[in-house]
């Protein structure tokens, strides 16, 4: 990792993934409150196939703005 670039995090949604521990991933490495104060050390993003909608486990519905592709230029994966 280059200094001064973030650790770029990818979890990836399939059709019935667990809102609970996708939403512990958002927490973790997501933007933080105030990125003003304190800004993050990960840039976090979600995908799936075709960067479409996803209906997790209990029914919401994500929408997703990144395909498959995402996952070649994670530094970490999270499924």
């Amino acid at each position: 990792m280059v200094v001064g670039m973030k650790h770029r995090v990818v979890a990836l949604a399939l059709a019935g993934v667990a809102t609970f521990e996708l939403g512990c991933a958002v927490q973790v490495f997501g933007p933080t409150p105030r990125p003003d104060l304190v800004p993050s050390a990960y840039e976090f993003v979600v995908c799936g196939p075709g960067g479409r909608r996803v209906e997790t486990g209990e029914g919401l519905v994500l929408r997703l703005d990144h395909g498959l592709s995402a996952l070649q230029q994670a530094d970490t994966v999270l499924v």
